[in-house]
């Protein structure tokens, strides 16, 4: 399902072409090769005291504009979804999915790219599966492992999209009784 990115080739990636060491990164970040600390939905990533610009950088003021959730990344990379913009969908082979609008923002080169990220609803209700990355018309860039409470960014956008997928399901389930949506059961724990 997903696109396995070769080191020796660029590749078009939200709308613009990328190296594969950006996308490396991007893979390394996501899965946990880099460990961030853990963020709560809405805070802002910690500003590094290294930077010896105080003004931020047109890019990084969208960062502030209240409509993004930041999950944090590196000095060069962020990774955020819009607010707002979650919508349950179908996948290609018609498995229901949780899917919310997000955008990459690359500070070395002021590159912002738009995606989008999916979890199917099965895996929000497992706590673990496949984070899926495509482009904005569903074209499949890259798929990131993810388990509740991780600790990594895959895990964490994951997770805040599963929490909503839950709260927009029992209000359908509320609404509409008769309607068969999944919801997360009551199992005990491990």
């Amino acid at each position: 399902m997903a696109t396995i990115f070769s080191p020796l080739h660029t590749h078009s990636y939200g709308g613009c072409m990328r190296n594969a060491a950006l996308i490396s990164s991007i893979a390394a970040l996501m899965v946990g090769c880099i460990q961030l600390p853990p963020q709560e939905v809405g805070q802002q990533a910690p500003q590094s005291q290294e930077k010896t610009n105080p003004q931020p950088a047109p890019s990084q003021q969208i960062i502030d504009s209240g409509q993004w959730i930041d999950f944090g990344g590196s000095n060069e990379m962020s990774f955020q979804l819009k607010k707002g913009s979650f919508r349950f969908d179908q996948d290609k082979g018609g498995v229901f999915v949780a899917v919310a609008l997000g955008r990459i923002l690359d500070q070395s080169n002021g590159q912002v790219s738009a995606i989008q990220f999916y979890v199917t609803a099965q895996e929000c209700v497992n706590e673990r599966g496949s984070l899926v990355m495509t482009d904005v018309q569903g074209a499949a860039l890259n798929q990131f492992d993810f388990l509740f409470d991780a600790g990594n960014i895959a895990s964490s956008i994951a997770q805040t999209i599963c929490a909503v997928a839950f709260k927009k399901a029992a209000e359908v389930q509320q609404q509409n009784p008769q309607r068969v949506v999944p919801v997360k059961p009551k199992a005990p724990a491990i």
